[in-house]
């Protein structure tokens, strides 16, 4: 009597067990962390050998800090831009870097709206097979006098490195000092300047 009883209670847990979905859990192993490569300090070792700057853009960082020191020029007041030279006991050396550090920075100057004197203009062109001429570093060919209130000039220091540069620009008429700045150019800038043997 009891085992019949029991009967359809046995058949009710069947039928939901067979109907009951079951549930798996799955464990994931969790993740192993990458050793970490030991920390070194940066070496100061590294030394560029190309940038996309160029000499001009060099010019254009003296020229800044040159004005931003400077304020401004009285109206009518003239500039000269003269060869930077070796830092060395004479002060007279110069070369490929001083002049062409020179020339590029009449263009930097003269876009600041500052009036320009290229005393090494002759007053005459002179026509050569080579070419028609108005430049000339002759003193027999320059005017003897010019009106010239400031000049900018500099020098040039070089290491292992590249080349120090200090310019500075100077009244004429008491030799003050009315503004400084100091750049540097790298080693392999003043190496892509060194004049190419013509062939």
């Amino acid at each position: 009597m009891r085992a019949m009883l029991l009967m359809p209670l046995l058949l009710s847990l069947m039928a939901c067990n067979t109907t009951r979905p079951f549930f798996y859990a799955v464990v994931e192993p969790e993740p192993v962390a990458a050793p970490q490569p030991e920390y070194r300090a940066p070496s100061n070792s590294y030394r560029a050998h190309y940038t996309h700057k160029a000499l001009d853009d060099y010019a254009n960082q003296i020229a800044m800090e040159l004005m931003r020191n400077l304020g401004s020029l009285s109206k009518g007041e003239t500039l000269a831009v003269a060869s930077f030279v070796e830092l060395d006991n004479s002060l007279n050396t110069t070369s490929v870097l001083g002049n062409q550090v020179a020339e590029k920075l009449i263009a930097q100057m003269q876009s600041y709206g500052i009036t320009l004197v290229d005393y090494k203009a002759t007053g005459d062109i002179t026509v050569t097979a080579q070419g028609d001429l108005v430049f000339s570093r002759q003193l027999e060919d320059l005017a003897s006098k010019q009106h010239i209130d400031y000049v900018l000039a500099g020098t040039l220091s070089r290491h292992h490195r590249g080349v120090d540069v200090s310019s500075r620009i100077i009244s004429m008429q008491d030799r003050s000092v009315v503004s400084s700045a100091s750049n540097f150019i790298p080693g392999f800038v003043v190496a892509s300047l060194r004049p190419k043997l013509a062939h």
